[in-house]
């Protein structure tokens, strides 16, 4: 797996992710809040009960189409490479949360960054061109 920054600004970072045969993204969104338990909807009542929040929260979004077939070994390699790229983020303090979507086009998928990034379009109206 081959990363590429894209974008950054203040709050957000969009990275190309270079598979095989095909590209994903990876969008990092600083929340600048603190994580609850509503971030985790995926939680057993045992997980849920054992929840402390944390200062922060950074969401990762995996951005991909059909053809990414996402096992939980691949989800598994991506959350290592999202570790590398957020080294620097007090982890103790943070919570970092990864989400996959799969959109059923590239057009789609770009659209949903281009959303994601509104306060910086502009910056942002370049990718992929």
């Amino acid at each position: 797996m081959n990363t590429f920054r894209e974008f950054k600004s203040l709050d957000s970072e969009v990275w190309r992710i270079r598979l095989d045969e095909s590209d994903a993204f990876l969008m990092i969104k600083n929340e600048k809040r603190r994580s609850e338990l509503t971030d985790y909807p995926w939680f057993s009542e045992h997980e849920a009960s054992l929840f402390e929040s944390k200062e922060n929260v950074i969401q990762v979004s995996y951005l991909v189409t059909p053809d990414v077939r996402l096992s939980p070994e691949h989800l598994a390699e991506v959350f290592e490479v999202v570790e590398q790229l957020l080294h620097h983020v007090a982890q103790a303090s943070c919570d970092i949360i990864l989400t996959p979507h799969t959109f059923p086009s590239e057009s789609d998928r770009l659209d949903y960054i281009r959303k994601m990034c509104a306060g910086d379009a502009d910056a942002y109206n370049d990718l992929t061109q």
